[in-house]
Formats: C-alpha cells, structure tokens, sequence
C-alpha cells in the first residue's frame, strides 16, 4: 500500500496526540508553524488559523527558561539528540 499525502495528513488530522510541525529555521524570528492538527486545537485552545505562520516561540511562558531553550537550539543546529523539559502554555495562560 502506498501512503498518499492526503491519506497521511487524514491519519495526522485524526490522531489523538497533538501534533505540530515547523520549518526548520532557528535565526529570528524563529521557525514557523506549517501545520497542527485537531488535537493541537483541543489541548492548547488556538485554532489552527491562529498560529499557521507563527513561531512556536508564542507558547513561551514564564516558566520557560532561557538556559534550556539555549541547549534545545545547540542541539538542533547540531542534528543532535536533546534531552531536557520545556513548558509551552495553552492560550488561557495554563502550562
């Protein structure tokens, strides 16, 4: 059986864990939000139109530290593996 792109993004539109993808730019503004899918909706409270074309950097928060989100962006400008606890709040403000 062969994967089709929409058959893909109807599997990703109906899971249940949330999912979130991005380009792969690190520079500022950040990278950019290319797609969510319904339970992104459901567990943050952004509609998708919302933050198509934003930084994922919008879901930073008080409690986001700026030693941790340094290490994430070594890592991944690296292609290397990162192992470390970050916290993105949902659109009421919750983490």
């Amino acid at each position: 059986m062969n994967l089709t792109p929409k058959l893909f993004e109807q599997a990703l539109e109906h899971a249940s864990d949330a999912v979130i993808i991005t380009d792969a730019e690190l520079d500022a503004p950040g990278p950019r939000i290319l797609y969510v899918n319904r339970a992104f909706e459901v567990m943050t409270g952004y509609d998708r139109e919302e933050v198509i074309g934003k930084t994922p950097r919008i879901f930073q928060g008080a409690w986001t530290e700026e030693a941790v989100l340094e290490r994430l962006r070594s890592a991944l400008s690296a292609g290397e593996r990162f192992e470390g606890e970050t916290y993105n709040y949902r659109k009421n403000g919750e983490a």
